[in-house]
């Protein structure tokens, strides 16, 4: 072997690369912003079939998908106030249901609709008043209705709107005879004031609180989630070339040092991480009565095709009626700051994360935003070495290089532009923030970053 090729692989073998969902990006994975939308129409569509099954196990789970579109919270005004004010009177009249109506959190939400009802009613304008002030303004009438506010622009305080949620996320699951339009009311509403990462790792917090809905619900949404990723995973394989993927194989990366927080599948027999998959994978999945954790599952390993996936789920032993339920769920963790201890496996992963993370004398970052929804790995990063080179890959570089000195309690004035291939990049002593998608770094700019 040339020194040249052995420096070089000897370089590669002190780095630890850590994967976000900005590497799956390229191969056509879902984003958490419009991961709603996609679940909804995959439920309706192709994944119908599978849609069904899931449904076989976790009957008359009040879940609208169509419903859901990420966060948008902002728009909440303008939905109660503006296109669908019939929705204040539903949540009222149900609201008023409620076993509890003594209940402060009850009153104060009730209270809070009011105020929102009589705000709606106040803003209509009727025909006999918009004439007069068409004749005021100099301007011809047209004989329509308006409203006095313009509710595209009026959004509700934070604290509102977080109580407005708390509170339907759990009278939803409390009001006994909730008629249809009622029910979807609520949905409407927590649909606007959601997104996917927080009503997954809502209902999975919930899932050891023994409350049966939040269980059931989970259980929907990750086995949807499961399926959804697995077929578009297989859709996207023969695409795997044009991803990080491929330079890490160019670049012969070994397994033991990749930590991925992708549930996905595209490395090589050499790169694939052996204790690596922080949130789990899947191919997976855990008999939570038991706490098994399943790796070899034939046909869970082969379900493969959209027939597949739904046999394997259609097969799955369910009895909500067993304390604690005997249910199966996929191996995957939500990103949580604190995550619940679904089995020892996962100590163990964790553990071996971390003491991958403070042995490692290079980490090289990439498609991961340091968002605060994983403070367990921010945390491993802000307490490993101090000596450990950072490099981080982010298109968004600009926020995420704030983050990461938040983090580290590091003064970002300090950073200096500089170039590396072509791309915009910041340093400062340890730290290299790199400009640029996950796609972008083939074998040679990874070379090029790792010798700067």
């Amino acid at each position: 072997m040339r020194e040249s090729s052995r420096h070089a692989s000897n370089a590669i073998n002190d780095v630890i690369f850590v994967l976000g969902a900005g590497v799956d990006r390229v191969l056509g994975l879902p984003l958490v912003s419009t991961l709603f939308r996609d679940l909804g129409d995959f439920a309706s569509g192709s994944g119908a079939a599978i849609n069904k099954a899931i449904r076989s196990h976790a009957k008359h789970v009040p879940l609208d998908l169509q419903a859901y579109a990420g966060d948008q919270a902002e728009n909440l005004g303008q939905k109660l106030l503006g296109s669908d004010p019939h929705l204040l009177p539903q949540i009222l009249n149900a609201l008023d249901k409620h076993r509890d109506a003594g209940n402060e959190r009850i009153k104060a939400i009730k209270t809070l609709m009011k105020k929102l009802a009589a705000i709606a009613s106040e803003n209509e304008l009727n025909e006999p008043t918009m004439a007069e002030l068409s004749k005021l303004a100099g301007g011809v009438d047209t004989g329509v209705t308006d409203t006095l506010l313009d509710p595209n622009h009026i959004s509700l305080r934070p604290k509102a709107r977080d109580a407005i949620k708390a509170v339907f996320t759990q009278v939803v699951d409390e009001i006994p005879d909730l008629t249809p339009e009622e029910r979807k009311a609520f949905t409407a509403v927590i649909a606007l004031l959601s997104n996917f990462e927080e009503l997954l790792a809502e209902l999975f917090t919930g899932y050891f609180t023994n409350h049966i809905p939040d269980q059931r619900k989970y259980f929907y949404l990750a086995w949807l989630l499961w399926a959804y990723i697995r077929h578009k995973e297989e859709s996207a394989r023969a695409n795997r070339n044009l991803s990080f993927y491929k330079t890490l194989s160019d670049s012969a990366v070994m397994g033991d040092n990749i930590i991925t927080f992708n549930y996905t599948n595209f490395f090589d027999d050499r790169t694939r991480p052996t204790n690596g998959y922080f949130h789990g994978d899947n191919k997976a999945f855990i008999r939570f009565r038991t706490r098994e954790y399943v790796t070899n599952n034939v046909q869970a390993m082969n379900a493969n095709t959209l027939p597949l996936m739904a046999a394997f789920i259609d097969d799955l032993q369910v009895d909500w009626k067993k304390d604690p339920p005997e249910v199966s769920l996929p191996a995957i963790v939500p990103p949580l700051a604190m995550k619940p201890i679904v089995c020892s496996e996962y100590l163990d992963r964790w553990y071996r994360c971390g003491q991958t993370i403070k042995k490692a004398k290079t980490i090289f970052i990439i498609g991961y935003s340091f968002n605060v929804a994983d403070e367990h790995f921010n945390d491993l990063i802000r307490k490993g070495s101090k000596e450990t080179r950072l490099i981080v890959v982010d298109p968004d570089i600009e926020m995420v290089a704030i983050r990461v000195c938040r983090i580290l309690s590091h003064d970002e004035r300090g950073l200096t532009p500089v170039t590396i291939e072509g791309m915009d990049c910041h340093v400062d002593g340890r730290l290299t923030f790199v400009k640029a998608r996950a796609e972008q770094i083939n074998s040679i700019r990874l070379d090029a970053i790792l010798r700067r």
